[in-house]
């Protein structure tokens, strides 16, 4: 019918829409501190000797990245996907009800199936996006007092002694042995090098040219 179609466009966008909202903010959100707490907890653990804060930096927003976008993206898109679908199917009930018109359930449920089958991908992309980029951002945050402690010593010419990670060295074994004044070893940094290195599931070339809406926008907090 020429006013489903015509309506289609805007009630596809609508559904979309919310679906991202309610789930960055009702499960995203929760996935993305899972992935700070993770990270955190390494990072605090493994460069309490490292003490150039750039390499701090690079690995930490490398490894919480990597953790937010995967977690959001398998625990999010079913959410994504029947959010999308129901609320679909809402607003084509109830405009041709509005209208008058007579539609099957079977066909509406069609319409609203393939309609979120052809946007979950796009849908994926944005919310795993915002994840991994609001993630590195708040453990950063949560990063800046080790951060700037290895900054200041810096800015006053002297390399940055943890003293107190350097007496529990003693009770580590050999390979996992730090060296105050170099941090992690090649072997132990390869780890974090993995993280920076694995290929992002979220690249452009996912991105479905026809969706209804390609800017991406900021989802809400």
């Amino acid at each position: 019918n020429n006013g489903i179609t015509f309506n289609l466009k805007k009630f596809t966008l609508q559904a979309i829409n919310r679906a991202l909202e309610q789930v960055y903010k009702n499960s995203a959100k929760r996935w993305i501190d899972v992935a700070c707490v993770t990270a955190n907890a390494f990072i605090t653990k493994d460069f309490a000797l490292e003490p150039d804060e750039n390499r701090i930096r690079t690995f930490a927003e490398g490894m919480v990245k990597y953790l937010a976008f995967n977690l959001v993206s398998f625990n999010c898109k079913p959410h994504l996907k029947s959010i999308t679908k129901q609320t679909l199917k809402n607003y084509i009930q109830s405009y041709i009800q509005q209208q008058e018109m007579r539609l099957e359930d079977q066909a509406i449920d069609l319409i609203a199936e393939q309609c979120s089958n052809e946007n979950i991908q796009n849908m994926c992309y944005l919310t795993n996006k915002q994840a991994r980029d609001d993630a590195a951002q708040k453990l950063l945050e949560q990063l800046a007092p080790m951060i700037q402690r290895r900054r200041n010593a810096r800015e006053n010419g002297q390399t940055y002694v943890d003293t107190h990670s350097l007496q529990g060295q003693s009770t580590l074994p050999e390979s996992l042995l730090q060296s105050n004044g170099s941090g992690l070893n090649t072997r132990q940094l390869n780890i974090y090098r993995a993280f920076l290195e694995a290929p992002s599931t979220g690249n452009q070339q996912f991105y479905n040219t026809n969706t209804p809406d390609r800017k991406s926008t900021r989802l809400n907090s």
